[in-house]
């Protein structure tokens, strides 16, 4: 008997990508299960990002040609009875996932800090500056000096926060739905979006223009994507008898 690790569902009728590793397609309930043979669960860092990165790159191929609902690597089944009978009592949950997440992918939208990002430097047309750009050295021209340093921080802050709040917006009004990935304290937008083909070329374009925008705000942005919809899937590791 082989033991067998499950990477994710599609529809029984899905076809399977000619550009995808060698792996077994297991029909059950309505569904194909993609698997590939276990050996042993992953023991060290390296099995687990080796097999993990094997485990994406089946889920991107078969995303390719239609609807794949992630499993979370790694979840295991003794073998190809123990799946089928897993499927045929979780059969209706895993196609409503399927159906929740039906022609759509997901996109990661990061907004960041840019590393040593700060507020534009004080003018030496600023009240506090004198004569060919040299400081002014009274007490009075330095409280002036800092004053404007702590107003620029905070325009800056308060700019580059109305920014992330409108990206959020715009963003989740594009998405079917919307999933906030690990608070950083670099980041002022981390989000997971399950987007539907009709909201995507929409998506990059606000991206595009948002990106621009945040370059001058001394922030980054980042859009990727398309990727099988991992946030969204709700399915949990596990290993089955």
């Amino acid at each position: 008997m082989t033991a067998l690790l499950l990477h994710g569902l599609a529809d029984a009728a899905a076809p399977a990508p000619e550009d995808a590793a060698p792996h077994l397609r297991v029909l059950a309930a309505g569904l194909v299960a993609l698997c590939t043979p276990l050996e042993a669960m992953p023991e060290t860092e390296e099995e687990a990002v080796a097999g993990a990165l094997a485990h994406n790159a089946l889920l991107v191929a078969q995303a390719r040609l239609g609807d794949v609902l992630p499993v979370r690597f790694p979840t295991g089944f003794s073998g190809e009875a123990a799946l089928h009978a897993h499927l045929a009592a979780e059969g209706v949950r895993y196609r409503a996932g399927l159906a929740r997440i039906g022609g759509a992918r997901e996109y990661g939208l990061r907004l960041a800090l840019r590393p040593g990002s700060a507020p534009p430097a004080v003018s030496t047309d600023a009240p506090g500056v004198t004569g060919a750009g040299a400081p002014a050295t009274s007490g009075r021209a330095f409280l002036e000096r800092g004053r404007r340093r702590r107003d620029l921080r905070t325009e800056s802050a308060a700019a580059r926060s109305r920014m992330a709040e409108r990206l959020v917006s715009e963003a989740a009004g594009l998405a079917r739905e919307a999933a906030p990935g690990t608070p950083r304290a670099d980041r002022l937008v981390d989000l997971a979006l399950l987007v539907p083909a009709s909201g995507v070329d929409a998506l990059r374009a606000r991206a595009a223009a948002a990106a621009r925008e945040a370059a001058g705000l001394g922030l980054d942005l980042a859009l990727t994507g398309p990727w099988p919809p991992y946030s969204f899937a709700g399915l949990g590791e596990a290993t089955h008898g």
